[in-house]
This record gives structure tokens, C-alpha cells and sequence, in this order.
């Protein structure tokens, strides 16, 4: 969880918060040798293009599982139900649903705290994944689910944002209310996201105004601080920078990717100037850090922003960049992406904490942000393209179904988790950071290169100062979960499995007319043909990595050819479109096809 990252953080690198800049800064560049103006980012390069032990699960079918299990509040037996109906109507005259955050989290149910205890970036991704693989979370058993999100904004106590708590707690419970930037900016980020899935849900326009105004007055101040956006976070009440105590302080400068990703969202739905201008003015502090800035997961927002404001707007920003940081990772808390083997498995592809600690939340949520990414920056295509094709398999070792008893924390309990519910964190014995009961958990599983568990945290109750008791249950993170609908939407099969499709546009929010657009990795050594639906109609097929048609009247289950080790970012044009230029980009009946279109005819 996130609290213990910060007690590790800590632990391991006092004042690491002044000095979190990597040595060597970007090394990302252009690379001829895979696949041609293809910029290739080293961690990556480091992966396998094909990991061991490959499997990629139904992901879609996870989701829908995961969902049937979540929002049942009938449920009977130990441990359930896994929701509650949180009737405290905090900010709104309406009852609200609480998720617990793990399994049996001893500070979450109908009945401690109030009732009132939930999260807002454990609930808004199991809402938002749950309706990008087609379930209408608005009216699902009976109950509008999409509108007791509203119960996050925070308008009773002034700060007119989405916050992760419906109200304050102290950190002490284990949350990082008003404390830690991403803790308290990520819940506007995903509400713009189920904005842009339920556009007419009432209130949602006038909140997503609310939060708009907030960011932009926000952004303001921040640009002519002294410090501009190296604080611990933004108090939305007194809008003023904040930082913490001595013993509590920490900075987190990628800060400017959630300000200017909520700032683009605005604009593009609201079409006001001040929105893109304090985007711009976000990615201008952003593209200006010497070395990677991540703290945890607001970086590839502000890499998708840049993207996009470029191909959109015609700035340079520098994406490419600002993804290998990503990877790379820095030295506040997340260490990059892993490419590493532990035994028998690659672990390659997935978010990790100080380098070796992998976290499942934090990959499904760079999946969000980097496969739209590349419709506007195709040069990245075959980087995420690799990446996902890692990630999509790897991903599945935080399933208790996926891995041998002996690498679990608590196989005897797997029954609960029902195969959907994930472990939080893969402890491996090269950790350089881990807590003394961790060091003693692996010396319980020799036989084992690493061990599925949760983060080990420790909360206090406000109110009686005594800690809580985390039972065995309490292994299995919901909210490490709810997100895996990213996944579920994303990623499809082809005819070869080791080539996967993967949809740019699921998670392309409040995008422009866009044709279908899909990004194929080919994996191989030698060129191989992929066999994929492109429907009943006929289409032209444009390949916006290789600048050119590859196919033209395609209809059904059509043959695509990929070359080796090379990407594909492939757009489904309606046969015998007029296409025309608009300076870089190519557009067919009016709809941008490719925004780096360069030369091509």
C-alpha cells in the first residue's frame, strides 16, 4: 500500500526526496535497428521479446469475473461481502459504495470508521474497467454505481476536487489524505475518465467544471511558485503548495503530468482556451526536469499528454522521453519497470518500487496511458508494443491461480481471491528493500524466487492510537485489482499467440473521430502473417508506423503480413475514403488517420 512505500522510502534513502535525479538522465534515441524512426528505450530493450513461462490470460473475462464478484451485496461466507452501501452522504444527499481495499481491511465495512473508509483509486478503476469491457455500470442490479462516485467530490469542505477519501482521515489510518500529490490528484484524473464513458450522467458535467477550475487556478499559482511543482502536494483548500513535516516530507515534481492531463481532458471537452494553455504550461515544467521525476503513477499521464499535445497542437514535447523515464524509474519511490528473470520466470513489464519490488496497480495503470499514446507518437510503437506483450503475460503471477502454492503467501486461502483477486506485491530475494517479517517470510519459502504477498504496512486508529489487525485475508488487494478492466479492454488475441492486438483507442479519453486503430507487436525473428477481424465492411488498412497502405477492400478475417521484429499501429479506413493532408497529418473523410504522416503519399 501506499503508506508503506513512504516508511520503506524512508528506511532506505533518507533525503532521497532532494535528491531524486538519475545520474545520466535520458538515454532513450532513435534506433534503425528496430524497425525504421522507432525510438527504443533501453529497459525494454532488456526484456525478452517472447518471456518464459508466456501465458496471457482471458483478461477480458477476469474483468467481467472480478466485477460478478465485487458488486454483489449479497454475498454470504467468511470474508464477504466484498462492498458495502456507505449511507454517511458526506459531500452529497445520496448514499455512496464502499470496496474494501483488501480482502477483510481491517479499516473498511459498513461499520468502522463510519462506514466511510473507502477509496476512490480502488473504486473509480473497477467503474471505469468494468465499463470498458460493456458492462453499463449506471444501471447494474438495480443500482446506479457510476453516480455515488460523485461522493469523492469533495464539496463540503471547500476543495471542489475528487479526492481518494469521501473525507479526512489521518494518515495514520493508512491513507495519505491531503498529504501525498498523486494520493490526492490521481481521483480527478479517473473521474475524467468516467466523465468521458457517461457524458450525461447528471452532475458530471458541472463536477468535472468544478475540478477544471480548480486545476487550472491550481496550475497558476504552481507556475510562479519558487519551487513550481516540487511539493508533496497542493491543498486544494487553502490553494497553496504544501509540504510536510520534517519527519514526513517528501516532493513528488511529476506532479505537472496529473495538472496537465486534467487540463487537456478539460479543454478537449470543454473547448476552453485557459484549460490548454495551463496544460501546456504543465508539460512545459514536465519537459524541462534533467532527470526522471516519477514518484508512482502520475508520469505516464503527463506522457500520453505530451504525446497527444504534440500530434493535436504542434508543440515538442519530448514523449519519447518522458517514457523512458517511465521505465527508468528515479530514486523518490518507483524504480522503473522491471527486465529482470527470478528462477524459472521473467518478470520483465512490470512496475516496480525501488527497482525489485513489483506492484500489479501501478501496470495496469501505465497500460492506460501508453497504448493510446502511440497513435500519436508511432515512433514508440514498437517499445509499448514489446512492453505490453511482457506485461500482458507476467501480469498474471499476482494470481494465486497462476503460480504453485509454494510461491504464495497464503495458498491455503486462494479460494477467496477466486483467481481475479490479486496479491499486491511479488517479493523477490533481490530486494534491496523489504522489511525484516519479509526477510523472514522468504526464508519461509526457499524453494521459491519469490513470494506473492501484500505490501507489509502498519496503521494506527485515530481514535485509540492502537494498530490494526491484518488478517491472512487481507493478501489479496482489491485495488490492486479493479484496475485489470485497462487490460481487459485493451488486449485481444490474433491467430498467433505470441502477437497480441491491442486497442489504442479504449483508453484514448475524450479523443476526436477516430477510425478503429490497433497496435501489433511481431515478436519473432523473421516476418509472420497474423489473420485479424476487421468486420463486415470493407476497409483500407493504413499502417502508421510504416507510412503507407498495406491493404486495400479487406473485409472479415483478413491476412496482415508484419515484418520482423518490427510494430504496427494498423487504421480500419472505410474503402475508398478521400484522403488529404493538413500539414503532418493525413486525414480520410476528414478523420486524422496518422498525425506524423511526414512524406507519405
Amino acid at each position: 500500500m501506499r503508506f508503506s512505500r513512504r516508511r520503506f522510502l524512508k528506511a532506505s534513502a533518507a533525503g532521497a526526496a532532494f535528491a531524486w535525479g538519475r545520474a545520466n538522465g535520458f538515454a532513450a534515441g532513435i534506433s534503425s535497428g528496430s524497425g525504421a524512426g522507432q525510438i527504443a528505450i533501453p529497459r525494454i530493450e532488456a526484456m525478452p521479446n517472447i518471456p518464459r513461462q508466456f501465458k496471457v490470460r482471458d483478461w477480458r473475462q477476469v474483468t467481467l469475473d472480478l466485477d460478478a464478484y465485487i458488486f454483489d451485496l449479497d454475498r454470504k461466507g467468511p470474508n464477504m461481502p466484498l462492498i458495502w452501501i456507505d449511507k454517511s452522504r458526506v459531500n452529497f444527499e445520496e448514499d455512496a459504495f464502499g470496496i474494501y481495499v483488501t480482502v477483510s481491511d481491517p479499516r473498511c465495512g459498513p461499520t468502522e470508521n463510519g462506514g466511510q473508509f473507502h477509496d476512490a483509486t480502488c473504486e473509480l478503476p473497477a467503474l471505469v474497467g468494468a465499463t470498458l469491457v460493456g458492462i453499463d455500470k449506471s444501471n447494474q442490479y438495480g443500482r446506479n454505481w457510476v453516480s455515488m462516485a460523485k461522493a469523492f467530490f469533495h464539496k463540503k469542505d471547500g476543495r471542489n476536487v475528487f479526492m481518494d477519501l469521501t473525507t479526512e482521515f489521518s494518515y495514520k489510518v493508512g491513507g495519505a489524505f491531503g498529504i501525498d500529490f498523486w494520493y490526492d490528484t490521481l481521483p480527478s484524473l479517473m473521474f475524467a475518465q468516467l466523465y468521458s464513458l457517461y457524458p450525461r450522467e447528471a452532475m458530471f458535467e458541472e463536477l468535472m467544471r468544478a475540478t477544471s477550475e480548480q486545476y487550472c487556478k491550481a496550475v497558476a499559482i504552481l507556475k510562479d511558485d519558487p519551487l513550481k511543482f516540487h511539493h508533496q502536494t497542493f491543498n486544494f483548500a487553502t490553494m497553496k503548495p504544501y509540504d510536510g513535516p520534517k519527519e514526513m516530507h517528501w516532493i513528488e515534481p511529476d506532479s505537472s503530468a496529473a495538472f496537465a492531463y486534467q487540463q487537456m481532458m478539460a479543454y478537449d471537452r470543454f473547448g476552453d482556451a485557459k484549460y490548454l494553455q495551463a496544460a501546456q504550461c504543465s508539460l512545459d515544467a514536465l519537459n524541462a526536469e534533467m532527470s526522471s521525476p516519477i514518484y508512482d503513477t502520475l508520469l505516464p499521464f503527463g506522457a500520453y499528454a505530451a504525446a497527444r499535445m504534440n500530434a493535436e497542437h504542434g508543440t515538442s514535447y519530448d514523449a519519447g522521453k518522458m517514457v523512458d523515464w517511465c521505465f527508468e524509474g528515479g530514486s523518490i519511490c518507483i524504480g522503473g519497470v522491471s527486465a529482470a528473470q527470478w528462477g524459472d520466470y521473467d518478470i520483465s513489464g512490470i512496475t516496480t518500487m525501488h527497482e525489485d519490488r513489483p506492484y500489479l496497480f501501478e501496470t495496469f495503470m501505465l497500460a492506460s496511458s501508453l497504448v493510446p499514446l502511440t497513435r500519436y507518437e508511432p515512433r514508440l510503437a514498437r517499445a509499448v508494443g514489446k512492453w505490453m506483450l511482457n506485461a500482458a503475460s507476467n501480469a498474471r503471477l499476482f494470481y494465486s491461480g497462476e503460480i504453485p502454492d509454494e510461491y504464495q503467501i497464503v495458498p491455503e486461502l486462494k479460494a477467496i481471491s477466486r483467481n481475479v483477486i490479486a496479491y499486491e506485491l511479488l517479493l523477490g530475494r533481490s530486494a534491496k528493500v523489504y522489511d525484516p517479517a519479509e526477510g523472514a517470510l522468504l526464508d519461509k519459502h526457499k524453494g521459491a524466487s519469490f513470494v506473492a504477498a501484500r505490501d507489509l504496512w502498519e496503521s494506527w486508529s485515530p481514535a485509540t492510537g492502537q494498530k490494526y489487525v491484518w488478517p491472512p485475508a487481507s493478501n489479496f488487494s482489491l485495488y490492486s485489482s479493479t484496475p485489470v478492466g485497462v487490460f481487459g479492454a485493451i488486449i485481444a488475441r490474433t491467430g498467433d499467440e505470441n502477437i497480441l492486438q491491442l486497442d489504442c483507442l479504449k483508453t484514448d479519453y475524450f479523443h476526436d473521430a477516430a477510425y478503429p486503430t490497433h497496435l501489433y507487436f511481431n515478436p519473432y525473428a523473421d516476418d509472420r502473417e497474423v489473420r485479424i477481424d476487421v468486420g463486415d465492411k470493407k476497409v483500407d488498412l493504413y499502417d502508421a508506423v510504416a507510412k503507407r497502405w498495406i491493404k486495400k477492400g479487406a473485409a472479415g478475417k483478413t491476412a496482415v503480413r508484419l515484418m520482423a521484429d518490427t510494430a504496427a499501429v494498423i487504421v480500419q479506413v472505410p474503402s475508398g475514403a478521400k484522403t488529404e493532408r493538413a500539414g503532418a497529418k493525413l486525414l480520410a473523410n476528414g478523420t486524422v488517420i496518422d498525425y506524423r504522416a511526414g512524406g507519405t503519399s
